[in-house]
């Protein structure tokens, strides 16, 4: 069970987190219900890894904003909590894309080749 630990108020977007032993959640709640979220990252963690597996954001609000208000607060609390890196697989349609997110904020490709992304914190 999931139980929310914080809620961030940040440019008028209200960010809700919610972790267990070893899931994070942030989510950006619609009014629809508590489970209608107009944008969500899930990610898993370890004793110093941080692993996002999902990125969502609903069409109809995308370049708003909202994956990357969502993204930094993963990015805080991982160095909050003194992870020392974030690792995912970027399998977005913007795989090695100049506009690709994840590089705006400063994640690097392991291997060229392959979508494994890492940022060291």
């Amino acid at each position: 069970m999931l139980k929310t630990i914080e809620i961030i108020n940040t440019d008028k977007i209200q960010i809700n987190i919610k972790v267990n032993d070893t899931m994070m959640l942030f989510t950006i709640p619609s009014n629809e219900g508590e489970w209608d979220n107009i944008a969500s990252l899930t990610c898993y963690y370890s004793s110093n890894v941080l692993n996002i597996t999902d990125l969502y954001v609903k069409h109809e609000y995308r370049n708003q904003l909202y994956g990357s208000k969502l993204l930094e607060q993963a990015i805080l609390v991982a160095k909050e909590r003194k992870y020392e890196s974030i690792i995912l697989d970027d399998c977005s349609d913007r795989f090695k894309l100049p506009h690709n997110i994840y590089i705006k904020f400063g994640f690097t490709y392991i291997d060229n080749n392959f979508p494994e992304m890492i940022y060291i914190l």
